[in-house]
């Protein structure tokens, strides 16, 4: 018999439903004094006796529910088992019994003790004490009912053992086993000594057996030896392997960090490459968020412009200054200001904002040549520049 589940209701100290559900393996009950353990046990020890027909005392009524029952109404105590047997389907038996309060008394009524097959979805009513009888040996229940140790009492009378093991075991037959052991042992020997003395050839051959079974025998002590050791490896690495989940914790907790590390290591990688991005640049060259406000950009512009104009002034003077430290004359002659004292252009421009750099500051700073205005070369920058503005806008809408 395997229980599945276990419903008590209003039962002693259990008040209402109270439902137990049991897993594969061994179930272990455990509590404070008073919380009910006891108490459970005596509820399955009701519903398993089925030696009276009917058990109508109060006594199995919760004390809280027979204090709440009011005038005329009527509860119920219930106990529920499902479970199963050996190679049979699920069954429950159930034993209930109802109470009413009339006035300051408490009248049981409707006892029933039923036992239900479950055959798919459809349940098959039975007696619930012959389900148990066929399902629970009456004289095993005898020892198994929880509180069958004080009938065993296996210490202080002699033929409780004996009892037992007549009813529940098969070593009674031990014994005659083994006396037919020894008679086949017996008649064996015999043939086997006759047949020696019969057959030179079949002792030959029995001595070859013989110088087999001794090996084999060996053998076997050498596996039984190699098994023993397997078992110390085995039980070693069982320890292993407890030290191991007991250090999983500490395991995840590293993976954890060093998983942080390397994120923070990707984070610092790539913020050491943004750092060394110009991002004067790049708002101009990826046509950034403030394209789409024309008076911010413009003024933006204007003032990245002069910011470039004063860092290439600044680096000439450094150079200039680094090279009359150095004597090196030919350097200080290629930086030399062109002709009205403007600043020279880098190599790879001009672009827009330089054009109009050199349309203001009245010089051709590619050529080096002064450029006033209302001259030719001054007018050609400026019809450069158009040309250019136009080419950046026809640029722009077809981007768009």
């Amino acid at each position: 018999m395997i229980i599945n589940k276990i419903i008590i209701r209003n039962f002693r100290s259990y008040y209402g439903d109270n439902t137990f559900e049991f897993k594969d393996g061994l179930t272990l009950i455990i509590g404070d004094n008073g919380d009910g353990k006891t108490t459970f046990f005596e509820a399955l020890e009701w519903l398993f006796n089925t030696s009276q027909t009917e058990d109508k005392t109060e006594r199995v009524l919760s004390a809280k529910r027979k204090k709440e029952l009011l005038d005329n109404e009527t509860d119920s105590v219930r106990v529920v088992m499902y479970f199963k047997s050996e190679g049979d389907s699920d069954k429950i038996v159930e034993k209930s019994l109802d109470f009413t309060r009339d006035g300051d008394s408490i009248i049981p009524s409707n006892y029933q003790f039923n036992g239900y097959d479950c055959i798919g979805s459809e349940r098959i009513m039975r007696s619930g004490k012959q389900m148990l009888d066929s399902c629970f040996d009456t004289y095993m229940r005898r020892y198994c009912l929880f509180k069958g140790e004080n009938n065993l009492n296996v210490f202080e009378d002699e033929k409780a053992l004996n009892t037992l093991v007549e009813k529940f075991s098969d070593i009674r037959d031990f014994d005659s086993f083994v006396l037919l052991t020894d008679n086949l042992e017996i008649t064996s020997d015999k043939a086997y000594k006759k047949e020696l003395k019969s057959d030179d050839k079949i002792s030959k051959l029995a001595k070859t057996y013989e110088m087999l079974q001794i090996e084999i025998m060996t053998k076997i002590r050498e596996v039984k030896s190699d098994l023993e050791r397997q078992e110390s490896v085995a039980s070693d690495y069982q320890v292993r392997i407890e030290d191991l989940e007991r250090n999983q914790e500490a395991s995840e907790r590293y993976q954890e960090i060093k998983s942080r590390i390397n994120s923070l290591t990707d984070r610092k990688r790539r913020l050491e490459q943004q750092s060394t991005e110009n991002y004067n640049l790049r708002l101009l060259d990826d046509e950034w968020i403030l394209c789409a406000f024309p008076g911010i950009l413009r003024e933006f512009q204007v003032k990245a412009a002069a910011l470039a104009r004063t860092k290439r002034k600044l680096n000439k003077e450094y150079i200039t200054q680094q090279a009359r430290l150095k004597g090196k004359q030919e350097a200080y002659e290629e930086l030399t200001i062109l002709s009205n004292g403007a600043t020279a252009l880098p190599w790879d421009l001009p672009d827009l904002q330089t054009m109009q750099e050199m349309i203001d500051e009245h010089i051709c700073k590619v050529c080096g040549s002064p450029a006033p205005e209302g001259s030719d070369a001054y007018n050609f920058m400026v019809r450069k520049l158009e040309d250019y503005k136009r080419h950046l806008e026809a640029q722009k809408k077809e981007n768009e």
